[in-house]
């Protein structure tokens, strides 16, 4: 029998035979440490509202100063002229992955873990919840902390836990061959019991202790096997005994209620089955358990079809994995749906639901967080979040709510301590400095000027 061990040099043998080029190819790189930096007459969006023309300083990992424009003076600092531009918190994709790179279900290859890190950092994201880890997740953060990469400030949740044969698992089965899917599927737990919930749950509190546990409970694509709510509920419980939170994928509004009720601390989407009801939305406004937007994370694929590519998805993604969005092979069938159109159909109306969904939970004022489900077919890691806040305010969220929704309100869930998300004295210097003002047009975001990260700015290199 194959063990893991000897299972990742073979699929990464077929699967970089088969692929033959990087994904993703934008780079970023930590310059040697600066004494800090002064911006001057920038626009700042300060996480929660516009503050105008401001002068920021910037010494070691901190801000140090915020002043009115023309008021601050550091000659021993590096000067930025920030005339006609706006300064952000760093984003928070607060539903991301680091387990692919958003190529085409026809172009799967295994991850590059510190190219998706580094293409998070270059589209602006400095903070981001990962959404499902193991072992080589973790690694991942415990090298960005002790400077050997560079990655996003990270929230990672452990393996998640969904009912045998249910989403994504025969999704993945059905796409990849073994011995890559059991590679692929190596972070997800089944239960089809509450005693066998409680045993995941303790048994991945044991081997990670991660902050965060996922579950997913959803009939993807329709007939596919779920989680019952009884096992949904249990699961729930047990994770906050075991002192973690919890974050869900949920389909149907019926299964949002039972996970609400249970004590879910964050829904990973809006549901896809069904508008919720005016009684539910009720209750999930009295409840305040935030939503991660997701607003195109099944149909982002068409996207890139029809589009190309943004100006700064072209930056980042090789051409060829771009182009291969346009051109499916002829035999390729989508698992559960069958053919292109079928599978287009379905998605598109999925994803009816879970816009519709998120704009009535907003208008009902229930807390929306800005997520992309970074990784999936299409959402390109550090880019899609720009898509995901155009996406968002053309719903009729505004755009300052949009960005509180991508800076402060997730960054207030990732840390209690409230240390970063926000443009002020003693926070962490994780900022965007962007061409133009996202609040009157918010495309602007991704017209990136600097990323900082602890204090530094990050030197971005696009593909050539």
């Amino acid at each position: 029998m194959l063990t893991l061990p000897r299972i990742i040099p073979l699929a990464a043998l077929v699967l970089t035979t088969a692929c033959g080029h990087a994904k993703l190819v934008a780079s970023v790189h930590s310059p040697a440490p600066a004494p800090g930096y002064l911006l001057t007459n920038v626009n700042v969006f300060d996480g929660e509202q516009p503050l105008g023309p401001r002068d920021v300083l910037i010494r070691d990992a901190l801000i140090e100063a915020v002043a009115p424009a023309g008021t601050l003076t550091a000659p021993e600092l590096i000067r930025v002229d920030g005339t006609g531009k706006t300064l952000l918190p760093g984003l928070v994709d607060a539903h991301a992955h680091l387990e692919s790179s958003g190529e085409a279900l026809w172009d799967l290859g295994l991850p590059d873990l510190k190219a998706i890190s580094e293409a998070y950092l270059y589209g602006g994201v400095t903070s981001a919840m990962i959404l499902q880890g193991g072992e080589d997740q973790f690694e991942v953060q415990e090298d960005a902390e002790r400077g050997k990469l560079l990655a996003p400030r990270m929230l990672i949740a452990g393996p998640r836990l969904t009912a045998p044969d249910g989403f994504p698992l025969s999704t993945i089965r059905a796409l990849l061959p073994w011995p890559i899917s059991r590679l692929a599927t190596s972070n997800i737990r089944t239960a089809a019991t509450v005693e066998e919930a409680h045993e995941v749950v303790d048994d991945v509190a044991k081997e990670f202790s991660p902050p965060l546990f996922k579950l997913t409970s959803d009939a993807l694509p329709p007939g596919t096997p779920k989680l019952s709510g009884e096992v949904l509920a249990a699961a729930i419980r047990r994770v906050k005994e075991r002192k973690m939170r919890s974050v869900a994928h949920i389909g149907a509004p019926e299964d949002v209620m039972i996970a609400a009720e249970a004590g879910l601390d964050l829904f990973a989407h809006p549901p896809s089955g069904g508008p919720l009801t005016d009684e539910q939305l009720a209750r999930l406004k009295k409840l305040r358990i935030p939503f991660v937007t997701t607003l195109r994370f099944l149909t982002a694929s068409q996207d890139i079809a029809k589009d190309g590519g943004t100006a700064l998805e072209r930056g980042m993604v090789h051409p060829e994995t771009l182009a291969l969005f346009a051109h499916p092979p002829k035999d390729f069938e989508f698992p559960g749906a069958g053919s292109r159109e079928e599978f287009e159909s379905l998605a598109a109306g999925l994803i009816d639901n879970v816009r519709l969904n998120a704009k009535r939970l907003h208008e009902a004022g229930v807390p929306l967080f800005i997520g992309t489900d970074g990784g999936s077919p299409g959402v390109f890691p550090g880019a899609g979040i720009h898509r995901e806040l155009a996406l968002l305010v053309s719903l009729g969220v505004s755009p300052a709510e949009a960005l509180r929704a991508a800076t402060s309100a997730p960054a207030d869930f990732m840390d209690p301590t409230h240390s970063f998300g926000r443009i002020a004295p003693g926070q962490r210097a994780d900022l965007l400095l962007v061409r133009g003002d996202p609040l009157t047009r918010i495309e602007a975001t991704a017209e990136i000027d600097m990323v900082f990260k602890d204090g530094r700015a990050l030197e971005r290199k696009p593909a050539r």
